[in-house]
């Protein structure tokens, strides 16, 4: 059987504050409301697959490509509900960033292998 230490049991409290958290419940709700629309969400699904796909490129100018993608997803995106959905996220996102960098940073990790 497994040992758990204190860093699991912290982790643990961790999991179970974020979940607890309003980010976490709204984008949770959120979600659901939105995936009983399988056509809205498809279509979300799709605007945020293509998002990623822009930002994580380097051959493109993101903001012209974003505007373009913005342009083409409006209608989905000035529906209510995608737009509670895609705010929830953010919030969620955000947070869940904030506690990773913040971590990141504080404990001596060297990476400096990844520059080269």
């Amino acid at each position: 059987m497994k040992e758990i230490d204190e860093t699991d049991i912290i982790l643990d409290e961790l999991i179970n504050s974020i979940k607890s958290g309003p980010e976490y419940i709204q984008y949770i709700s959120a979600l659901s409301e939105i995936k009983n629309n399988p056509e809205l969400y498809n279509q979300i699904k799709e605007f945020r697959r293509r998002n990623l796909e822009n930002s994580l490129r380097d051959d493109i100018d993101y903001i012209k490509e974003n505007d373009k993608l913005r342009d083409e997803f409006s209608s989905t995106l000035s529906n209510a509900l995608a737009n509670e959905f895609l705010s929830a996220e953010m919030k969620y996102v955000r947070k869940i960033r904030r506690i990773r960098n913040k971590l990141m940073d504080s404990v001596n990790l060297d990476l400096g292998f990844i520059d080269g």
